[in-house]
């Protein structure tokens, strides 16, 4: 596996969708991950990546504490700890973005991409990305039934009102003083 920053002399407003695009382009093998950024990859789910076969692959999208081993903890007690709101400590999964999957390159671009030319403009909900889902959604292509984990730390609208600010969160809300 190897990760690539990339320079490009586009001009437009960069959103998710034109990187995405730029990234598949770029990418060297046969398959594209395609998550967050700040999102946390344990070495279970990168070994299940890199040995798929099929055409696509989901991914759930958990919460997870790192810690100073270096250990990914989401156990119950933990997430109550950092403030989790009860309503998600009974769930398995955190809602995921519909932009984030394995899959083979190829068929990337089989459905067609994301439509670059709506980044960047106000539009309706979904953006850039629907072209893409509603393609998805109504493909044959196998879907694994199995998935890949990745893990967010507890941040803001996920925790309890006393711990809206999250000291412990990194990422997503954290202050920048």
């Amino acid at each position: 596996m190897q990760i690539k920053i990339i320079r490009t002399n586009d001009t437009r407003p960069w959103t998710e969708h034109i990187a995405r695009n730029i990234g598949v382009k770029s990418a060297k093998g046969d398959y594209v991950l395609l998550i967050d950024v700040d999102y946390i990859i344990p070495k279970k789910t990168i070994e299940k990546a890199l040995t798929f076969t099929g055409d696509r692959m989901p991914i759930r999208r958990r919460f997870g504490v790192l810690n100073q081993d270096g250990d990914i903890l989401y156990d119950y007690d933990t997430l109550k700890h950092w403030g989790v709101k009860d309503r998600w400590l009974r769930k398995d999964c955190i809602p995921g973005h519909r932009s984030q999957f394995l899959m083979r390159k190829d068929l990337f671009w089989k459905l067609g991409g994301y439509d670059e030319s709506l980044d960047g403009k106000w539009h309706y909900v979904g953006g850039a990305g629907q072209r893409f889902w509603r393609a998805w959604q109504a493909s044959e292509l196998e879907m694994s039934e199995d998935v890949l984990d990745v893990f967010m730390f507890p941040f803001g609208k996920f925790c309890n009102s006393e711990d809206r600010e999250n000291p412990f969160g990194l990422f997503h809300e954290l202050k920048r003083e």
